[in-house]
């Protein structure tokens, strides 16, 4: 049977997960030599034929460090206390709820960790009813990974909360296609083990079609089908096509509202099956149901490439991942050589205009036309807010450019390239070059305190790029500059080279500013020295807004407190992260 075959085939996959937990795929296009697969899946060492390739599924490796970390645990060790373990579960979940869209990538990192690295001691009710509030907030948030790293780390067997642990395990080995181990915890659970909508059930049916156990499938699909109150008539038709094949792959949809509790076993199951899952699938839970949608070959490319991009800016896959994922977009030879046709025609979809600029890139034979083909994707990318993107997926072809005379034209934007990949040495070669032999002028002078900017350690140097970019001729953008200079001075203690200009236009700010209650906790937080009390208040305070949406006293009480704030280690990172949304640079 095809479907069986597809699964001992499928079943070598997994995801690579690095120390952060973010997903990593790996080749997704190309076709790796099947014998090497095998052989590197079984940590076997010998002789591969280069001739034999596979053209439907790719080497995805699976990270045992979750085990060892579990094996090096000792649960009864009485943890150093911090913030969150001297809380309770109530005020965690209530400063959790409220950190839901954190806009701010650098904070948002600094929240992750914090709660990863949280010092619990599991033995008492307290510290397993904190755990727990940890576990929903990353699962319920977009963060299957980082949840189901966390449960690896624990021994939670006896946990009164087991039921939903175990769903969660569950719910990520399937959404990153484990399915061999989703059978074998499934058979190894407990039968107190109790899931809502029948999932134990629907997966003991799914194993048994993929282990060629028809028969005793079909009983229990048949006792299921009598015991459901509301038939699911999605996990039905899933189970007929993977079972049967006889369903038209081309006019299954879901049928139904898609149940929240078995969208990880629908993904699974339509994989197998060979069934696109489109964007209202997506829409269930946009960040941890993009693996599944990326994985699926059968879905349409442009949703996969749009949850590949969503997922690279969540710190979900590599850069790695989507630069395959983009390659492996099948453009015709007719649309790579019209492109202004093709873009026009791709217009609405700027996801898939950047899979098929990389392309373009990667198929031109000249340095030259390779080098003209890079600066006009780089353009596209920075007039669709995707330059970051474009940077990261073209550090290697940056690479083969050599700083020459003939390349000279476009040194700034080669050294931007650089300072976004955090190569400065070699962003420098290029701006030095540039200079050398051109006259010093915006182009050069805009990479030149972009670098600065990133490289810069004195304080001062802050108040000269804004200086540099105030424009007194717009207004709006003059007042909001005046604003964050006059802030950045009170706050890194610099001289105040500029008085506010008096402005009776607007006596009232449209910019609120936190409750008392907030800024009290973050002005205690700060005197005391409480690091982790200061993130998380700092943090509630800015819920759901960009640096430049926020009070100018407000942003001057925050800074203030970043200052301090592990000795001041990601005040400069804010800083340029302010910049940005003030579009300085």
């Amino acid at each position: 049977m095809k479907i069986i075959l597809n699964f001992l085939l499928l079943t070598i996959i997994a995801l690579k997960i690095n120390a952060n937990e973010n997903v990593e795929i790996i080749q997704l296009h190309t076709t790796p030599n099947l014998d090497q697969i095998v052989l590197e899946h079984n940590e076997v060492q010998d002789n591969a034929d280069e001739n034999t390739q596979i053209d439907d599924e790719d080497l995805i490796e699976v990270d045992d460090t979750n085990t060892e970390l579990q094996e090096n645990i000792d649960q009864t060790v009485v943890y150093n206390e911090n913030f969150l373990s001297l809380s309770n579960q109530n005020d965690i979940d209530n400063y959790l709820s409220n950190l839901k869209n954190i806009k701010s990538d650098i904070l948002k990192k600094e929240l992750f960790q914090l709660l990863e690295e949280v010092s619990l001691d599991y033995n008492t009710k307290k510290n397993k009813d904190i755990f727990y509030s940890i576990i929903k907030y990353f699962y319920e948030n977009g963060n299957i990974s980082r949840a189901y790293n966390m449960l690896s780390i624990y021994s939670f067997e006896d946990d009164e909360r087991l039921d939903y642990y175990k769903m969660i395990e569950i719910n990520y080995l399937l959404s990153t296609f484990q399915l061999e181990k989703v059978c074998n915890i499934k058979d190894n659970l407990s039968t107190e083990v109790k899931l809502k909508n029948f999932l134990l059930e629907k997966i003991d049916i799914f194993c048994m079609v993929l282990s060629n156990n028809l028969a005793e499938a079909e009983l229990l699909n048949t006792i299921i089908i009598e015991s459901e109150n509301e038939l699911d008539e999605n996990f039905q038709s899933l189970y007929s096509l993977i079972n049967f094949n006889d369903v038209n792959t081309d006019e299954l949809i879901f049928k139904t509202e898609i149940n929240p509790n078995l969208i990880f076993l629908y993904s699974a199951m339509a994989r197998i099956a060979e069934v696109p899952l489109d964007e209202n699938f997506l829409k269930v839970d946009p960040k941890n149901l993009s693996i599944p949608i990326i994985l699926n070959k059968s879905s349409p490319i442009e949703i996969r490439i749009k949850a590949a991009t969503q997922s690279y800016i969540n710190k979900i896959i590599s850069i790695e991942s989507l630069s395959a994922l983009y390659q492996s977009v099948d453009f015709s030879s007719e649309e790579l050589n019209n492109k202004n046709k093709t873009i026009e025609t791709l217009s609405d979809n700027p996801e898939l205009v950047m899979a098929y600029y990389f392309q373009l890139i990667n198929i031109q034979i000249f340095p030259s036309e390779r080098l003209k083909a890079l600066i006009e994707f780089w353009n596209y990318a920075k007039e669709n807010k995707l330059e970051k993107i474009a940077y990261a997926l073209t550090y290697q072809i940056v690479e083969t450019i050599e700083v020459s005379s003939d390349n000279l034209e476009f040194g700034q934007e080669i050294a931007k390239c650089y300072i976004y990949n955090k190569q400065y040495d070699k962003a420098l070669s290029w701006i030095e070059h540039y200079e050398k032999n051109n006259q010093i002028e915006d182009k050069s002078s805009h990479a030149r305190s972009l670098l600065k900017l990133h490289f810069n350690t004195e304080e001062e140097y802050f108040i000269e790029i804004i200086d540099s970019y105030i424009d007194k001729n717009n207004i709006e953008k003059f007042k909001n500059y005046e604003e964050l200079k006059y802030i950045l001075q009170i706050s890194l203690d610099l001289e105040i080279s500029d008085k506010i200009s008096e402005e009776f236009t607007d006596i009232y700010d449209q910019r609120f500013l936190p409750s008392m209650f907030i800024i009290k906790n973050i002005k205690e937080a700060k005197i005391n020295n409480n690091d982790d009390k200061f993130l998380i208040f700092s943090m509630l305070s800015i819920d759901n807004k960009n640096w430049n949406e926020i009070h100018p006293e407000h942003l001057l009480l925050i800074l203030n407190g970043y200052i301090s704030y592990k000795n001041g280690n990601l005040l400069k990172e804010i800083i340029i992260e302010i910049f940005e949304d003030y579009q300085i640079l």
